[in-house]
C-alpha cells in the first residue's frame, strides 16, 4: 500500500547474483520486513524484479478475489492491508522513469484497517482505493475510504480497469466504486501486477487470501499469475498461480 513499490527493487539490486536466471512460475522469494519497509506476502505478474523492470504491455484490467480472515494492527501508527495493485505506464517526465525505475505510478484497491491518510484515528476494517502518480513536477500519493463495510470470511471481487472513455476505474463485485481516474497514463509498456498482504511490522496480524487472479492484456484475458511470490518470514503461505493464502497468528 505504501512501500512495496520502493523496497523490493532496492534490495534486489544488491542480490541479483543469487537470483534465478529466469522467472519460474510462483517461485517463492524471502523478503524481510526490514528490507521491504513493511511485511509483505504477495503474488506478482509481470514484475521482473531481478532485472528491475515491469514487463507487461497494454494491461487494461486486473481482477482478484479478496477474502480477509483477520486484520489487526498493533499500534495506532500501523496498518494492515489486503490489496490489488496495478502499475500504470510511467510518465517519461518523472525522474524514476529516467533512471529506468518504473514503479512509482499505480492504482490499488482492497481492504484495510489502521492508520489512514486524512484520518486522525485508525480506521476500522474498510474498503479503500489509492493511487500514486506524477503531476506538477512531483510524485503524488492519495488514498480514500470507499463506501460499505467489509466482513471477514467473505469473498469480494476487486477489479481495476481501463474504460472506453479513456480513464481508469475501480470496481467491487461488479459495481463501480471510483470512475474517471485521469491521473494515470493509458495502458502501454512497463506495467505489472501485485496482489496480497501488507502490514507495518511483524507485530501486526494479517491473514487472508487472494484468488481467481486474472488480467487482460492487449484484449486477451489471462487466468492465473506466474510471477514471483514474495514472502516475509512472519507469514505462513500456500500458493499456486491462481491463489495466495497468507496467515499470521491472529
Amino acid at each position: 500500500m505504501r512501500t512495496l513499490r520502493y523496497g523490493i527493487p532496492i534490495i534486489f539490486a544488491t542480490t541479483l547474483a543469487v537470483m534465478p536466471a529466469q522467472v519460474l512460475a510462483n517461485t517463492v522469494v524471502s523478503l524481510s520486513c526490514a528490507d521491504a519497509g513493511a511485511c509483505y506476502a504477495v503474488i506478482t505478474q509481470g514484475r521482473d524484479i531481478p532485472n528491475g523492470v515491469f514487463t507487461l504491455s497494454n494491461l487494461t484490467s486486473a481482477t482478484a478475489v479478496q477474502e480477509v480472515f483477520c486484520q489487526r494492527y498493533a499500534s495506532d501508527q500501523h496498518v494492515t492491508v489486503t490489496d490489488l495493485w496495478l502499475t500504470t505506464p510511467p510518465d517519461p517526465n518523472g525522474p524514476e522513469y529516467q533512471s529506468l525505475n518504473f514503479q512509482s505510478e499505480w492504482i490499488e484497491t482492497g481492504i484495510t484497517t489502521g492508520k489512514f491518510q486524512g484520518h486522525a484515528t485508525p480506521v476500522p476494517l474498510s474498503f479503500f482505493w489509492a493511487r500514486n502518480w506524477w503531476q506538477s513536477g512531483q510524485y503524488n500519493y492519495e488514498e480514500r475510504i470507499l463506501s460499505g463495510t467489509p466482513s471477514t470470511f467473505v469473498n469480494y471481487t476487486m477489479k481495476i480497469q481501463w474504460s472506453s472513455s479513456g480513464t481508469w476505474a475501480v470496481y467491487r463485485n461488479g459495481n463501480a466504486q471510483v470512475t474517471g481516474i485521469q491521473s494515470q497514463r493509458s495502458p502501454g509498456s512497463h506495467q505489472g501486477l501485485t496482489a496480497g498482504a501488507e502490514m507495518s511490522t511483524s507485530a501486526d496480524f494479517n491473514s487472508g487470501e487472494v484468488k481467481q487472479l486474472s488480467d487482460v492484456q492487449s484484449g486477451t484475458t489471462l487466468n492465473g499469475w506466474t510471477g514471483y511470490v514474495y514472502r516475509a518470514a512472519v507469514y505462513d503461505i500456500s500458493q499456486n498461480n491462481d491463489h495466495l493464502t497468507y496467515q499470521t497468528q491472529c
